[in-house]
């Protein structure tokens, strides 16, 4: 049985990452087997221009009470329609150096939440 408040839901949170998302690059590693038998590959853009609204987590109790990996920095939110992310593509902002490592992805009932990583790579 559906909500009848999940129109209303969905639209509220769509505002919000309309409002305050970022054009972001999602990038997935394809790889094949190597003469040695090893996997080779490289990340390759799967959404060039996804609209996420990226907010960094806080507080050890919020973490285990929602079940958030430890490893978690930020939160994302996208429209339930957007590009799904699977664990271990990388997310990067516009304009912004660092790519971000998902960690897990949660299909709510009005829009995707991914748990991500902010790794700094030199």
């Amino acid at each position: 049985m559906t909500s009848p408040y999940l129109p209303g839901m969905k639209s509220e949170i769509n505002a919000l990452i309309l409002e305050w998302g970022k054009n972001c690059a999602i990038s997935r590693f394809v790889s094949t087997l190597n003469a040695q038998g090893r996997l080779s590959g490289s990340f390759v853009v799967q959404a060039p221009t996804q609209k996420l609204w990226i907010q960094p987590i806080g507080g050890t109790s919020d973490i285990a009470e929602l079940g958030i990996d430890e490893q978690t920095t930020h939160l994302a939110w996208e429209d339930y329609t957007g590009f799904e992310m699977e664990a271990k593509d990388r997310v990067l902002p516009s304009g912004e150096s660092y790519a971000y490592d998902v960690i897990r992805v949660h299909r709510e009932e009005s829009q995707l939440v991914t748990e991500l990583k902010l790794v700094r790579r030199d």
